[in-house]
């Protein structure tokens, strides 16, 4: 409430856009507008979670409901596309979990809504994959702060994602070590895309969080990484019904993100899985006894 007070100009004038709006946040607060969406995304679920547990008191639940809809205007206006799609699948889930729904009729909904989603963008769908491909012509040549607006996220990330496979392949079972990835990366970058100044303007790491863990850990990494998030999701069928919707928030934004390199990642996860799964655990010793 108090950023949407303090930015209101910004808000309802027409001529900016969200990336601007979400510019101006992320230099007042000082918080990356991925990191502050997964807070805002968290903040959903622990709504949601409150509005199951009202029950019938129609004030309380008609007060969360609103906040609740105010969370997700606020992740749509920070326009960071995967906290918010990660958001809307938790909130699915836990949906189908409050209503009891059937596993195969969640499943087949899914399918159905992917198709039908597939379907209605495909054009803007197909449009992402090229530019995502197109890593030889994504950057123009010449001084960032003037080619900047030719430049689009896709174009970043298809240079990104062809100069973290390109290492992979050279180092794939044990990486490059802690650190040294984001220095192969720039090494990348300096030898193929020496036509651009924008990665000497910016620094940018592998932008997905599995990607990190195999330039520089490897293959031996990941397989460990994905061990420890097979035993979280083991664990969250024993715990709070929040633990795997979390985790799905998380883990879907790992895809796109290095949520666990920066600090503000780093207490976001930790502080809600540890939360969460000792929660779960607590549970279940008192049941125990």
């Amino acid at each position: 409430s108090f950023l949407h007070i303090y930015f209101i100009e910004d808000i309802i004038n027409p001529e900016c856009t969200p990336w601007m709006i979400r510019n101006e946040i992320e230099l007042f607060t000082k918080i990356h507008g991925t990191y502050l969406s997964m807070w805002i995304g968290m903040g959903i679920l622990l709504l949601l979670w409150f509005f199951a547990k009202s029950k019938k008191r129609l004030l309380i639940s008609l007060v969360i409901a609103i906040v609740l809809m105010y969370f997700l205007y606020w992740q749509f206006l920070l326009g960071a596309r995967m906290p918010f799609f990660a958001t809307i699948i938790a909130v699915f889930y836990c949906i189908t979990l409050l209503l009891r729904i059937p596993l195969k009729i969640v499943l087949g909904f899914a399918f159905l809504g992917s198709i039908l989603f597939a379907f209605i963008f495909q054009d803007k769908i197909q449009s992402k994959v090229e530019e995502l491909q197109n890593y030889e012509n994504a950057i123009p040549e010449g001084k960032y702060e003037i080619t900047n607006i030719l430049i689009s996220n896709e174009n970043v990330r298809s240079v990104i994602y062809h100069c973290a496979l390109q290492k992979i392949k050279e180092r794939p079972i044990l990486g490059y070590g802690i650190g040294q990835d984001n220095i192969e990366l720039q090494k990348c970058y300096d030898s193929e895309f020496g036509h651009t100044d924008l990665f000497k303007v910016f620094s940018f790491n592998s932008h997905s969080q599995y990607l990190q863990l195999l330039l520089s850990s490897g293959f031996l990494g990941l397989i460990l990484f994905l061990i420890s998030m097979g035993i979280w999701i083991k664990k969250s069928s024993e715990g709070t019904e929040l633990y795997l919707p979390f985790l799905i928030l998380a883990l879907l934004c790992f895809m796109f993100e290095n949520i666990l390199n920066r600090h503000d990642g780093i207490i976001f996860f930790s502080f809600f899985n540890s939360i969460l799964l000792l929660s779960g655990l607590k549970s279940n010793v008192h049941t125990n006894k």
